[in-house]
């Protein structure tokens, strides 16, 4: 059941982030009226107007089909999202193997409220990353190749967070997603 928990963290994620998309929108709507009643020229002012009235108009449209979409959908909490893409990892699912393993399903707004989920992930990070990246994922071996590398970074993902820099498994996994893209089955089997 991968692609059915899948599909739940993505929707329930996509949902999820509604009220922070509104908010966007109207920050951005209060900022382009206000950009324009700055405005003194006319012509430029007619110009920004016609620019804005569009492309308002396409965000609200956008974002007024996300709700219908979402209408009805039950609350959930990161946790629960948390818990899907988990268990599609575990049964195998690409995608979700990808979200969650290299950490981008904890959203950084809601860590706290996660710590017991940050502390299994800890653990099964790594693995679930090299079983995606084993299978041929190749955003896997390049961000498993990232986290593993022992060269400081002020960004560190949290998959880098979960494992211990290896500089050689680092290399070889880039050597191997280099072999991947130029089709190089030598330089495949060495690694």
């Amino acid at each position: 059941h991968g692609g059915a928990h899948c599909r739940l963290a993505a929707e329930f994620a996509r949902c999820g982030a509604l009220p922070e998309r509104r908010q966007d929108f109207e920050r951005w709507l209060a900022q382009r009226q206000e950009a324009l009643a700055s405005l003194t020229n006319e012509a430029n002012r007619r110009t920004f107007s016609d620019q804005f009235e569009r492309e308002s108009a396409l965000r609200e449209t956008a974002l007024v089909a996300e709700e219908t979409h979402c209408a009805g959908s039950p609350a959930t909490t990161s946790g629960d999202v948390l818990n899907h893409w988990r268990r599609a990892a575990h049964a195998g699912d690409p995608a979700a193997l990808r979200e969650y393993a290299t950490g981008r399903a904890f959203r950084g707004e809601k860590l706290l409220e996660n710590l017991d989920a940050l502390a299994v992930y800890r653990q099964e990070a790594a693995g679930l990353a090299e079983t995606a990246a084993r299978n041929g994922d190749l955003s896997m071996l390049l961000a498993l190749g990232s986290a593993l590398s022992p060269i400081p970074s002020t960004h560190r993902s949290l998959l880098a967070q979960a494992v211990v820099p290896d500089g050689s498994r680092s290399l070889a996994l880039f050597y191997r997603a280099q072999a991947a893209l130029v089709g190089d089955e030598r330089l495949e089997a060495a690694v």
